[in-house]
């Protein structure tokens, strides 16, 4: 005590007497000053390090996107710097209940990235290499005999498969998905081309079982969920997914429980929270570290993000497409399901990460991207200090739009047969109108599910309400043709001067 009353009475006397104490009294407070300055610079550092984007004008943008396009359901991840920066959930599950951090969705398409990823970690560990041929693990498997097709061919699409190929039963296995693709002829030399294909997927993930002597979905945890801390891939009840989501039936998104899919984990349904699709991003944006374990080399995450071969717009790397997005890289994956999407983007220069998912879906051909694929964009362009471009049609206006003209349709179609049946058919040579709406409906019944690259099975599973539209459509057109013929024969018996007109 004695010490510090002398240390004190010695700088008064010090500070307050003198030349010196004057010099040195302003030196204390230039110094002083100083620290404060340093200290208000870094809270303002800090200030500016957690609000450098404007996370309330992002909220408020996605609540309206998912009011416009009835979304009933989301969540949006952030990351930058390696720290979850957003991450914020929306709306009800299937079941009615609040969408929160524990919530789980399927990331359909998303699905490839976790796939690349269990393939990489085996490829690190000399379980198998990318320039391993498929004919040399898979031989049962006729279309890659003398192929020179290989692994790394099938995670780049570039294997030659065509892009439409017969798929087993939900509930299947992978090795019966793989076995569905029977004899399907390839379109093009490996490595030829980008084709997208979930099928390249499915070989892949079988070659690892067979080079590993482990079952796919045991791979997937072991080497990537599980690290993670993800929940259980393939949790389920009765065959049915733990991931609840909506189905469009028209307009209105419907609830609707899918199949668990275990087959498809490696190309479609691998299942995910938020916090989990944080801690994937951030995995990803790093150097193959979490937690103090090496889940890969930094080497081998560059590959996986490194296009190799050119789609459109993009070049396909290892699960993840490569391109940029206004002038920055920008490496993505999507995934739409019947009852989930969802997008992810990464910005590896501005260490960002995104990802948006949605528990309503639809695989309507319209001309506009997917909700969650245009959303995660629009984040990512506000990240990057741009304006969101805005769209003139929405997603809900073109559905809008497509249900009302196939209504109207369907309207003028049953009016149709109404009056073919009261014997008032506006069709001035109604045996060609019966030919001509029959060759109409058989090019829908079979040119939608073509053009949606999906088996007629597939299409009535994914678009029941467009299937239902049809088969109404069919059956309005069956009648119309059957009261068509019945006239053109009473027209036939009874005149035969009116055979030629009705022919015509």
């Amino acid at each position: 005590m004695e010490i510090s009353t002398m240390s004190v009475t010695s700088w008064t006397h010090v500070a307050g007497e003198g030349r010196l104490g004057r010099r040195t009294q302003r030196w204390y407070w230039v110094a002083l000053l100083c620290i404060v300055v340093w200290a208000a610079l870094g809270c303002a550092c800090s200030a500016i390090a957690q609000t450098r984007f404007d996370l309330e004008a992002i909220d408020a943008h996605i609540r309206d996107t998912l009011e416009r396009n009835r979304v009933p359901g989301a969540a949006v991840v952030i990351v930058a710097d390696g720290e979850v920066l957003f991450q914020r959930t929306y709306g009800q599950d299937g079941r009615g209940d609040p969408v929160t951090d524990q919530t789980v969705f399927r990331l359909g398409s998303m699905s490839k990235a976790f796939t690349a990823l269990v393939a990489m970690r085996l490829v690190e560990r000399d379980v198998i290499a990318l320039e391993t041929p498929v004919a040399a693990v898979l031989p049962e498997l006729p279309l890659f005999h003398d192929s020179g097709a290989t692994l790394e061919h099938l995670l780049r699409h570039a294997s030659g498969l065509p892009t439409r190929t017969p798929h087993a039963v939900p509930t299947a296995s992978l090795s019966e998905q793989v076995a569905a693709l029977g004899t399907i002829d390839r379109v093009a030399p490996p490595g030829a081309r980008h084709l997208y294909s979930s099928a390249n997927y499915l070989v892949a993930a079988r070659m690892l079982e067979k080079a590993s002597g482990k079952s796919f979905e045991h791979l997937l945890s072991r080497e990537v969920l599980g690290p993670l801390g993800f929940s259980d891939p393939s949790a389920a009840r009765d065959g049915r997914s733990m991931a609840f989501g909506h189905r469009r039936w028209a307009l209105w998104p419907v609830p609707y429980q899918p199949w668990a899919e275990t087959g498809r984990l490696p190309t479609a349904s691998v299942t995910a929270t938020a916090g989990d699709m944080a801690r994937f991003l951030r995995v990803q944006l790093g150097d193959g570290s979490w937690q103090g374990s090496r889940l890969l080399s930094a080497s081998a995450m560059q590959t996986m993000h490194t296009g190799a071969i050119d789609g459109e717009g993009f070049r396909y790397a290892l699960g993840w497409r490569d391109g940029t997005l206004r002038g920055a890289r920008a490496v993505w994956h999507g995934g739409v399901l019947p009852e989930h999407q969802g997008m992810m983007i990464l910005l590896p220069e501005r260490e960002i990460g995104i990802a948006v998912l949605l528990n309503a879906s639809s695989t309507l051909p319209l001309p506009t991207r997917p909700t969650s694929h245009r959303l995660a964009s629009d984040i990512a362009e506000m990240v990057l200090g741009e304006r969101p471009v805005p769209i003139r049609i929405s997603f809900s206006v073109w559905l809008a739009g497509l249900w009302v003209a196939l209504g109207a349709v369907l309207l003028h179609q049953f009016h149709t047969v109404i009056r073919v049946l009261s014997g008032r058919d506006p069709a001035s040579r109604p045996l060609r109108a019966a030919v001509a709406d029959a060759v109409i409906m058989l090019a829908l019944i079979v040119g939608l599910p073509l053009y949606l690259r999906l088996s007629w099975q597939q299409f009535a599973l994914q678009v029941p309400d467009l299937a239902m539209w049809i088969s109404a459509m069919t059956g309005l057109t069956v009648v119309s043709s059957l009261g068509r013929v019945r006239q053109w024969r009473k027209v036939r018996n009874g005149t035969n001067g009116s055979l030629r007109p009705m022919l015509n």
